[in-house]
């Protein structure tokens, strides 16, 4: 509403904007959840049962990767030619080429993406399943670990920032890595910094 009568005053369709008086703070969205560091080292050992679960949990907590980025990964994305960097490509198609990027990735995802490659039969695309899919693994894991806290992609993804921050890395650099919208990182930093 105060949007509008600013407008009709620019238009010059009113001489006064009669919203001037009210109090237009905004409202600040409720805190996310993220994993503290005894609930991520309970996710990886049960995590760790299973390569598939396994490489999804380092994924979202070491890249902080969205899940429709993850069903774009394929194996051409993956470089272990360096077994103790590995890297990964997270590629995009369209406008969205702007939040291409590299990621380094921990010594221990080489033999992990190993076993997965050996159990589950992929040929190109890393994770061949649905969103729904993806969201019955983490209900399990929730399950299985007992992690009182929601527990989806997206929570590894505040955690990954939330951990990198107290690490000493500037947001800048977090944001750069998580492909964050230029536009969306004010308030994400005051948001992680409350965190």
């Amino acid at each position: 509403i105060t949007t509008y009568f600013l407008w009709l005053q620019g238009l010059g369709a009113i001489t006064a904007d009669p919203t001037a008086v009210l109090n237009n703070t905004r409202i600040q969205s409720p805190l996310p959840d993220y994993l503290y560091e005894g609930e991520i080292k309970t996710l990886s050992a049960e995590a760790s049962t299973d390569p598939r679960m396994y490489l999804l949990v380092l994924l979202f907590l070491d890249t902080g990767l969205k899940s429709n980025e993850l069903f774009l990964l394929t194996r051409a994305h993956v470089d272990i030619s360096d077994p103790y960097n590995p890297e990964l490509w997270i590629k995009h198609s369209g406008q969205q080429t702007t939040k291409d990027r590299k990621v380094a990735l921990p010594a221990r995802f080489t033999a992990v993406y190993t076993q997965y490659l050996e159990k589950y039969p992929i040929e190109d695309k890393l994770f061949p399943f649905t969103d729904r899919f993806l969201e019955m693994i983490f209900v399990a894991l929730k399950q299985q670990t007992g992690i009182e806290k929601v527990l989806t992609p997206k929570t590894l993804r505040h955690t990954h920032v939330v951990r990198a921050y107290k690490r000493g890395e500037d947001f800048e650099s977090i944001f750069e890595r998580i492909a964050l919208a230029p536009d969306s990182r004010q308030e994400a930093e005051e948001m992680y910094k409350r965190l």
